[in-house]
């Protein structure tokens, strides 16, 4: 197999097994079944990964780096301490539509992290490890420095980061609702502008 159809083959597989394991969970995704929507033979599977422990890490590392990828900088202190206030809040602004539009192209992201929640084991706590602890501790961060620019209300900045990160998720979880209730789709990039203007002029009232 040359480089190329190896890397295409190995990423057919990572978009199957994830969007399997976020709609079947863990237990409910086989070998079998992620060749199947792969398109490619079983073997070929276990041939890029050996285990369905492995295959399933991977899965969830490949798409934490495609979150990564859609918000490269939105998250790096640094970067946001160098803006000055005008341009750090348009970042939050940025980044609230960049992850609105980020899981509702890819909500596999979301639903793995919600199955493994639900269920605590040695999953989650990887997760935890590889993920999780970073994304708090950078997302709190962020907090921070937009309330000392009065960017954000004076709270606890975990608290505040749970009720950005809720304002994301609910919004594109009940988008199918929404489209049937109003017949609007709330997934356009107009819709979404709309959403997080409101929800942030709500935030920064005074």
């Amino acid at each position: 197999m040359q480089p190329d159809d190896k890397q295409a083959s190995r990423l057919d597989i990572l978009t199957a097994a994830a969007n399997l394991f976020s709609e079947l969970g863990y237990n409910g995704t086989s070998f079998a079944a992620v060749a199947n929507a792969a398109c490619h033979s079983k073997a070929l599977v276990q041939y890029h990964f050996p285990s369905k422990e492995q295959l399933w890490k991977s899965a969830v590392q490949h798409l934490w780096q495609q979150r990564d990828q859609a918000l490269p900088q939105y998250l790096d202190e640094q970067f946001l301490s160098q803006l000055d206030e005008q341009a750090q809040n348009q970042m939050i602004r940025q980044l609230c539509r960049g992850l609105i539009r980020f899981t509702a192209d890819n909500p596999q992201w979301v639903k793995i992290m919600y199955l493994e929640a639900s269920n605590p084991g040695p999953r989650l706590e990887w997760m935890v490890e590889e993920f999780f602890q970073q994304d708090f501790a950078a997302g709190s961060a962020m907090v921070e420095l937009a309330q000392q620019r009065h960017l954000l209300p004076e709270a606890d900045p975990m608290s505040m980061l749970f009720i950005l990160g809720g304002m994301v998720i609910h919004y594109v979880n009940v988008a199918p609702i929404t489209r049937q209730v109003t017949g609007i789709d709330p997934l356009t990039d107009q819709q979404i502008d709309h959403y997080v203007d409101n929800f942030l002029r709500i935030l920064q009232r005074p």
